[in-house]
């Protein structure tokens, strides 16, 4: 058996989170977390192990969407304009 408090970070990179399913499920090994135990030999396990990968690398996704929208913003901004002048090399 397998303990974590939280298996999203692992779950959020897919070429990591299927393979240890697989090794999990050849070794007959149980997953638990928090929310429960799961047998990834099972079908039910391995679909409900499945759509938690699946959401965890949306939620990635929607993170670093949100932070990009929130660097062109700032970008975007007049005050980012006056910051970068405020640091170039004027001449003498």
């Amino acid at each position: 058996m397998i303990l974590s408090i939280d298996f999203t970070p692992l779950a959020r990179n897919c070429s990591d989170w299927y393979p240890f399913l697989d090794i999990c499920r050849v070794r007959a090994c149980l997953i638990a977390d928090r929310d429960g135990v799961y047998d990834p030999g099972s079908a039910n396990g391995r679909l409900l192990l499945g759509l938690r990968g699946t959401i965890s690398e949306l939620e990635l996704h929607t993170i670093r969407s949100h932070l990009t929208a929130g660097l062109l913003a700032k970008r975007a901004s007049p005050f980012a304009l006056h910051a970068w002048m405020a640091l170039w090399p004027t001449r003498s």
